[in-house]
C-alpha cells in the first residue's frame, strides 16, 4: 500500500520544470508490496521467472520515483576530521534529520550518527583501498 497520508511529503512536479527527470519509473502507483499481491491473485499477470530478485529491483524503482516527486528533506549534518597515523581527512556526515521530505520513500543514508563529541575514538575496522596507477582504458592518456 502507498503509504498513508503521502501528501504532506509530496510535490508533483509539471512537465518543464527543471531538473532531471527519472530514466526508469514504474507504469502504474502500485509499491512492491501491492505488486506481489497482485502477481499472487493472479489480477497481474507476469510472463516469465519473477523472483525476490526482481521484486527488489522494482522496489528501488518505486521508491527512487516516488522520492523524485518528494518534498525537500532537511538534515543536519556535521564536520568531523579522522586522523589515523600520517591519514587526515574532514568529512560531513548527517547527524539529525529535520524534515523527512523525500527520505520518507528512499534514504541513502546509511546511518544518521548521534552528535559527534570531540575527543579520541577507538577504531573498529579499517579497510585500506589501494587504487592502481595504471590508467583505465577509458581514460584519455
Amino acid at each position: 500500500m502507498i503509504f498513508e497520508n503521502f501528501e504532506e511529503f509530496f510535490t508533483p512536479r509539471t512537465w518543464g520544470m527543471g531538473g532531471a527527470h527519472e530514466a526508469i519509473r514504474p507504469t502504474r502507483p502500485i509499491d512492491a508490496e501491492t505488486l506481489l499481491d497482485l502477481i499472487r491473485s493472479n489480477e497481474l499477470q507476469v510472463y516469465g521467472r519473477f523472483d525476490q530478485k526482481h521484486l527488489k529491483v522494482y522496489e528501488l524503482i518505486f521508491n527512487r520515483f516516488m522520492a523524485s516527486q518528494g518534498n525537500k528533506a532537511k538534515v543536519e549534518f556535521e564536520r568531523i576530521r579522522v586522523d589515523f597515523r600520517n591519514f587526515s581527512k574532514e568529512v560531513e556526515v548527517p547527524v539529525k534529520i529535520i524534515s523527512e521530505g523525500f527520505l520518507k520513500f528512499y534514504n541513502p543514508f546509511k546511518r544518521i550518527y548521534s552528535e559527534v563529541k570531540e575527543g579520541e575514538y577507538k577504531l573498529k575496522k579499517v579497510k585500506e583501498i589501494l587504487k592502481s596507477d595504471i590508467a583505465l582504458y577509458s581514460k584519455e592518456i
